[in-house]
């Protein structure tokens, strides 16, 4: 008979009443590896366009972030409900809902969840602070930008 194991995080050997941590390719994960896993920022990255998206989320994930990637603002927010993000990194101008509609959306939903906003359009940076005085802590970062600008600015979110 199998039982269920009070502890999700690991599975359990019903006959031996033992508990395997998840596997990896490389065989057991360690308990410290695991929970440091486990803590990784957990990012949303939001772009129309896919390549930039997919960029982002690479280079997050090389850099210590669990990150996920989605290419428009009604997909950015149901991943916000089900995945609870820490941070929001999401383009500006983009076709049927914009980042700034979207960051409010997933705000609300999520007011810990921390937001960067990025444009080519220094005319965003005038939006992000008329939110800021309703009360939203959005930040920004002007594209082009070098990763490591990405980066620092994830660090001070």
């Amino acid at each position: 008979m199998n039982t269920i194991d009070p502890n999700p995080l690991f599975a359990q050997d019903a006959q031996s009443n033992t508990h395997n941590f998840p596997a990896t390719k490389k065989g057991v994960l360690s308990l410290h590896a695991f929970a440091m896993e486990r803590s990784k920022p957990k990012v949303l990255v939001l772009d129309d366009v896919y390549a930039i998206a997919e960029t982002l989320r690479v280079i997050l994930s090389l850099h210590g972030f669990d990150a996920v990637a989605v290419c428009d603002g009604r997909a950015a927010i149901e991943s916000a409900k089900a995945w609870k993000p820490d941070i929001l990194v999401s383009d500006v101008f983009m076709p049927i809902m914009d980042g700034f509609d979207t960051a409010a959306e997933i705000y609300a939903i999520l007011p810990n969840c921390r937001v960067l906003l990025l444009s080519s359009e220094p005319r965003a940076l005038r939006t992000v602070r008329q939110y800021r005085k309703l009360g939203f802590r959005f930040e920004f970062l002007l594209k082009p930008f070098h990763p490591s600008q990405l980066l620092n600015q994830l660090r001070r979110v």
